[in-house]
């Protein structure tokens, strides 16, 4: 981000519909920016642009009007400033070289919990292999509740990153 861009103007994809990417993504619209937020399962993120909600994961918390829930992966990247990645660990690997070649220098943070199955590398490494060692990344870890988050309710995170500026 230039410092003449202000994170309000940027577009935050989750990628990743479950307890924790909602409760991110929820959490992110809070500041009153636009969020993407992505998840395989048509039929679920379709209820959940209907029902305002994730009701299978986070009853109650609802999605404000900037928060936009998504299934067509291409547009998401297209629309993205910036994308979180909330899925689970052994999906990363997938999922890091399915929107490799569509990136464009988003910034990346990665709250995925764990390390890489049947490998045990770290997620790091896993990005790293993909990614190149000086592509933009962060990593978001706990100790945090998805509820809590979803709830708004105050918690800790810690982030990680090469670069200070991600």
């Amino acid at each position: 981000m230039s410092s003449n861009d202000t994170a309000m103007d940027k577009t935050v994809a989750v990628l990743g519909a479950g307890s924790y990417g909602t409760a991110l993504a929820i959490q992110l619209a809070r500041a009153d920016r636009p969020i993407l937020l992505w998840g395989r399962n048509a039929e679920a993120i379709e209820a959940m642009a209907r029902e305002r909600e994730n009701s299978r994961y986070l009853p109650g918390c609802e999605f404000s009007a900037n928060l936009e829930p998504i299934t067509d992966l291409e547009t998401v990247l297209k629309r993205a400033d910036d994308i979180v990645l909330a899925v689970p660990s052994h999906s990363i690997r997938e999922i890091l070289e399915t929107i490799a070649p569509q990136l464009k220098g988003q910034r990346l943070a990665c709250a995925a919990k764990g390390l890489e199955p049947g490998t045990g590398r770290l997620l790091d490494d896993v990005f790293t292999d993909i990614l190149g060692e000086d592509y933009p990344v962060a990593f978001i870890a706990g100790p945090t509740f998805a509820k809590e988050v979803g709830q708004g309710i105050p918690t800790a995170v810690s982030v990680a990153a090469r670069d200070e500026s991600v």
